[in-house]
């Protein structure tokens, strides 16, 4: 009701703003028409009249004209219905009347007149009409072409050029040419300002509701009517024709410029009211016929579409049996708890969310939904559509709604558990009921459903054996049982419980991998252009426009690169960019891979870590029991992890059914980079068939056999004893020279080493060769890690020393002697998300337990000490490498911001943003305000969707994160011009990524095409001698995602001299960040970059809601106890993995004896 009263007031402000605005120039008009009045009157009362010959009959014709567009402009009046068109019919009544007044005066010879410099009459009456007239004609095209921004200027400026007009008229001849320029200027400024009145209205910039043809009409009227008056103005002046001419022309040019305007308009408003009065008509139709569908949307909650088809058709279908269908029943388990902790209203609501859930679920596995009662759900799979994969659909849709509730949440944010009951058989089903008919399923199926229901657990599926018959031979589910239980009258039964979806094999989907395709040189122009523009200035931009569109055009050079690197793709068999990327990014680089190329990891601390050893560290120089312990519980998670790889029972990865290539898996384990004389090689194995690792210690590095040697595997407490054993060896003071610093030096000096050390003893190539095939390394400090988390750090980032490591192993786990471990890792095998994966487990499974096929009552090996035989250039040699390492540790700072202010929940709930968009346009902002300048961006891409996948650069600024981040500090910009900045800059950086991923990068593809260029043809290569190649490559933020980093966060050192390199994680609710530079830059200051970016967080909130307001005023709370439920859920469901994992190893051990 508010909304029509306010509906009615505007139309009734409209109307009197219209009608007062014209009463208003009325008045002004009277106000400016008395002095001329007053003038002729008394200044020019004596002169003559004049004989205007036939002129009267055109002023009585005029009149019978305008009396008759009068009484049209009435008529309209009375016709329409808005009030804001009758105010425009009263306005153009208005006009009508005061000109039919005018002719009638100037006809009766009512008004005085002046000759003019020929003689002629200048009357007062038709200035009278005009300055009354035309500025409201003004006005009127003003509102019905709805410009508010011109209408104003251009009814003033009619004003002034109409007095100005007058003036020139009856005053002497010098006076008279200066107002005659001013009225021909203002002239021009009236007929542009209509034009553009016009003009915005055809092209429907404005609110105009017109037909376009009748403003196109109107404006070829106006233009002409009105260009009419200054033209016979002057022809009469200067004597071209007569005065009764004139006077004839004045008539046409009235009746074109008023009458004829008139009559389209009052046309264009009945035509409106009739357009309207059809919409009306054809609203309520569209308004009736979204009514009936809106009642078959509410119909088919309860009646499906098929049968609801043929109720609509008049024919009341009878009940169908159907021979086999899948039938599903579900309840809360602890539902009674929750309705005692809650009110009825909250349990409402949380079962309507928890059955719209449901729902959606239920819509992607072809479920419906019988029937709701309190928190018991009832749905059929193959009924009323019938489906052969009803049984596979409905176990699919029991483990997704398993899973979904895991995470679901009660309006109190309480977790909830439900059981599941699933059964295959025959049902008989139709509509029940007169009155209030539903669709209901019958028969004994539904009875046994009930009972499987009723014998499961929480967080259980428990099946039949009838459905267990109709998908075992499908191989796509994991069951645990049977087992039997009683039914009343029919004896024993059986019932399996369904445990999870069969996993895919590991390399199961590589033939499903695509091939990673060669981008198009458009693509390549499009956005390396668009990513160079904001890091140049315009001059050097057009230069570098100019060079990239000749070398990318069909003639240019690039078109001959792209053909040789399309016939290279040919020959390669599994991607063109694998070589060339393991060559040229890793292989053939010659300075230290240690920081420049390796990756570090620290991980989480033990579930049961002794408090001491963290606030009390043990003594440098020895070993601890509890290191042991946890070493030899991570080796044998990683030894877990190898075997599912061996054996493919480690899932394959997909993203959104998309499959990932799954290959970089096979250079985890059992990888080495061997150095060589310009380019390196890698060593792996795939399956593993190596039985050791080694373990470095004080310098000394051992063989470790962790397998028996027929290949079995062994109890944890085996692998500690022989840890122990080497702990007991390096008790005894040695000096082992430190071979393992020679691979944290440049590579030509470690090739040279490689090389006198294998030519000087069989012994060191043996020994090469055990590190070579070793699984991976494990390194045991003998000293702790400290407590400020920026020192801890470099620990496993380089040891600040370099010793005790092998930098080339792909993994190396280091453990100090306080327990706290962490891994540093060679990246040239694998990119961070796939040993992320591997760290993931390996933490998430810890306290480790003993693997399943551990051989009992075996023994390992003695671990074996590596002797070296060296010799003095040897010894010289480690030192050139010991000092080359050491100089690049001493030049590198790192440091870690980690806080809690927010995390990806308010960036997705509260931002609406993509988090890692988010990051990065925050890591821009933060560079900013410190550097008071852009620079290039690097964010690593993941490839994985094409065979042999590795990265792409994702080239994060762009024009759009430039504009947001150089006016975020201007206090002249509104914020929700801010806000849109910012929504531009984070879509620009996740289409940049999406287009990455998916293999429509130019980074990858630049280095192709490079790649293809002759030694010769560097001359023609102009593209990539531009400077701008430099400047866009030069990535002075080198950034790279590893969310939600819950298990462990890590880092990597700087790119660029001048840069910073950035590891991040976004979890729910905290951030983490390692930052890294070059101590020796000037430039870079990590402590200040930390700081501002830890401000940017803070001020990036202005943008947008307060949390309270999306989340509620006790979000904090709420957010807490979330997290406590959460750390107690995953307790218990630990535990009921653990014990599912047991009972159904037994059940299957004894069903096999039986």
């Amino acid at each position: 009701m508010s909304n029509l009263w306010s509906a009615k007031i505007k139309n009734e402000t409209e109307k009197s703003r219209i009608q007062s605005t014209t009463i208003n120039q009325m008045i002004l008009s009277l106000f400016i028409t008395v002095p001329m009045a007053v003038y002729t009157h008394y200044v020019h009362s004596g002169a003559q009249p004049f004989d205007r010959g036939n002129a009267d009959s055109w002023y009585n014709y005029n009149a019978s004209i305008f009396t008759f567009t009068g009484l049209s402009a009435f008529f309209a009046m009375l016709t329409a219905k808005s009030n804001d068109k009758k105010s425009l019919a009263i306005v153009l009544g208005l006009v009508n009347l005061i000109t039919l007044c005018s002719y009638l005066t100037i006809a009766k010879r009512l008004t005085p007149n002046v000759p003019d410099s020929n003689g002629y009459p200048v009357d007062f009456a038709r200035y009278l009409e005009w300055i009354a007239c035309c500025p409201n004609m003004v006005l009127l095209i003003g509102e019905f072409t709805k410009d508010a921004e011109y209408t104003s200027q251009t009814f003033l400026n009619n004003y002034v050029m109409l007095c100005c007009g007058f003036l020139a008229s009856v005053t002497g001849e010098s006076l008279s040419i200066i107002f005659t320029s001013i009225t021909v200027y203002l002239f021009i400024k009236v007929m542009t300002g209509l034009h553009r009145m016009y003009s915005n209205a055809i092209d429907g910039r404005t609110g105009c509701t017109l037909d376009r043809t009748m403003v196109r009409i109107a404006n070829i009227t106006t233009t002409f009517g009105w260009s009419l008056f200054p033209i016979v103005w002057f022809l009469v002046r200067f004597k071209v024709i007569s005065f009764e001419t004139g006077e004839m022309l004045y008539c046409f040019g009235d009746i074109v410029a008023k009458a004829f305007l008139t009559l389209v308009l009052v046309n264009a408003t009945i035509e409106h009211a009739q357009n309207e009065t059809i919409q009306r008509i054809s609203g309520i139709a569209s308004v009736m016929e979204r009514e009936m569908n809106n009642t078959d949307v509410v119909l088919e909650k309860f009646i499906p579409p098929e049968v609801l088809s043929n109720i609509k058709e008049g024919n009341f279908p009878e009940a169908q049996d159907y021979e086999s269908v899948t039938i599903l029943l579900s309840d809360i388990t602890n539902y009674n708890v929750l309705s005692a902790r809650n009110s009825t209203r909250d349990v409402l609501k949380t079962l309507d969310s928890l059955w719209s859930k449901y729902e959606e679920i239920g819509k992607k596995w072809g479920i419906y939904k019988v029937e709701t009662i309190g928190d018991a759900y009832l749905g059929v799979s193959g009924c009323p559509t019938r489906s052969e994969n009803h049984a596979e659909n409905c176990l699919n849709f029991a483990l997704d709604i398993l899973e979904m509730t895991t995470e679901f949440k009660t309006e109190t944010k309480e977790g909830i558990q439900i059981r599941i009951g699933i059964h295959s058989g025959p049902v008989v089903a139709g509509l029940m009921g007169a009155n209030n008919p539903r669709w209901c399923i019958v028969g004994d199926s539904v009875s046994t459903a009930s009972r499987i229901e009723a014998l499961s657990k929480p967080m259980r599926i428990n099946i039949s054996e009838s459905t267990y018959e109709l998908v075992k031979d499908k191989n796509m589910f994991e069951f645990s049982g049977p087992n039997s239980y009683e039914v009343k009258g029919k004896g024993r039964s059986l019932n399996r419980n369904l445990l999870t979806k069969r996993f895919q094999q590991t390399f199961a989907n590589q033939d499903k991998v695509p091939r990673l395709p060669i981008p198009t040189l458009e693509n390549l122009e499009q956005k390396y252009l668009k990513s160079c523009q904001p890091l140049l200035s315009k001059e050097d931009y057009e230069k570098t426009e100019s060079i990239v569109k000749e070398f990318l055009s069909k003639d240019g050079f690039g078109t001959t690169l792209q053909e040789r690197l399309i016939e290279y793709e040919k020959k390669e068999p599994h991607s063109w960019l694998e070589k060339i990327w393991l060559q040229k990014a890793y292989l053939e680089w010659r300075e230290p891979s240690m920081i420049n190329v390796n990756w570090w990891c620290q991980l989480v601390d033990h579930p049961e870590h002794p408090l001491d050893l963290l606030t009390k560290p043990p003594p440098k120089g020895v070993l601890t029991s509890f290191q042991i312990k946890r070493a030899a519980g991570l080796i044998t998670n990683l030894l877990n992890f190898n075997d599912m790889l061996n054996n493919q029972t480690f899932p394959a990865e997909s993203i959104k059914g998309t499959p990932l290539c799954m290959n970089q898996y096979k250079n985890i384990f059992g990888t080495t980079r061997l150095p060589g004389k310009t380019s390196d090689s890698l060593s792996h194995q795939y399956p593993t068939t190596a039985k050791h690792i080694i373990v470095l210690t004080k310098n000394e590095i051992f063989k470790v056999q962790v397998l028996t040697d027929d290949g079995k595997r062994v109890p944890i407490a085996e692998i500690e004893r022989v840890l122990l054993n080497i702990g007991k060896e390096t008790l005894v003071e040695r000096s082992p020279p430190h071979i393992g610093v020679l691979t944290a030096g440049d590579r030509d000096t470690w090739f040279e080493a490689y090389e006198k050390l294998r030519a000087l003893s069989p012994t060191n190539v043996k020994n090469f060769d055990i590190i070579k095939d070793a699984l991976f390394a494990v390194c045991l400090d003998d000293h702790s890690t400290k407590k400020n988390l920026d020192q801890s750090l470099t620990q496993i980032f380089h040891n600040n020393n370099a010793q005790n490591r092998w930098f080339d192993k792909s993994l190396q786990l280091i453990v100090a002697n306080s327990g706290r471990a962490g891994l540093n890792g060679e990246h040239t095998p694998s990119d961070a998300v796939v040993p992320g994966n591997v760290m993931d487990y390996i933490i998430s499974h810890e306290p480790s337990i003993d693997p399943e096929n551990a051989a009992q009552g075996e023994y390992l090996a003695p671990p074996q000490r590596l002797d070296w035989v060296v010799d003095d250039s040897v010894n010289a040699l480690i030192e050139k490498a010991r000092g080359v390492a050491q100089a690049l540790i001493d030049d590198t700072e790192s440091t870690l911001l980690q806080t809690d202010y927010y995390g990806s929940r308010f960036m997705k709930e509260v931002a609406k943003t993509s988090p890692d968009a988010y990051i990065q346009i925050a890591l821009q902002l933060a560079y900013y305000r410190l550097h008071k300048k852009p620079t290039a961006v690097y964010e690593s891409a993941s490839t994985r969707f094409f065979k042999h996948g590795r990265t792409e650069t994702g080239r994060s600024m762009s024009n759009e994160s430039l504009e947001f981040i150089s006016t975020f500090d201007n206090d002249d910009v509104l914020y929700d011009s801010k806000r849109e900045l910012f929504k531009k800059a984070v879509n620009t950086q996740s289409n940049y990524m999406k287009d990455a991923a998916y293999g429509k990068g130019i980074d990858r593809h630049m280095l192709g095409l490079r790649c293809m260029i002759k030694p010769d043809e560097m001359d023609k290569a102009t593209m990539f001698t531009d400077p701008a190649y430099i400047t866009s490559m030069t990535f002075r933020l080198s950034t790279s995602n590893m969310s939600p980093g819950r298990n462990f966060y890590g880092g990597f050192g700087p790119v660029v001299f001048d840069g910073y390199g950035i590891n991040y994680a976004i979890d729910k609710d905290n951030l983490k960040f390692s930052i890294s530079a070059k101590r020796s830059c000037t430039e870079t200051k990590i402590y200040r970059f930390k700081d501002e970016l830890e401000k940017v967080f803070k001020d990036l909130c202005i943008l947008f809601p307060k949390r309270s307001e999306v989340w509620g005023k006790n979000w904090r709370k709420d957010q807490q106890a979330e997290k406590v439920a959460d750390i107690r859920f995953a307790k218990m469901k630990a535990l009921s993995d653990e014990y599912l994992t047991k009972q159904a190893s037994l059940a299957e051990k004894y069903s096999k004896k039986a």
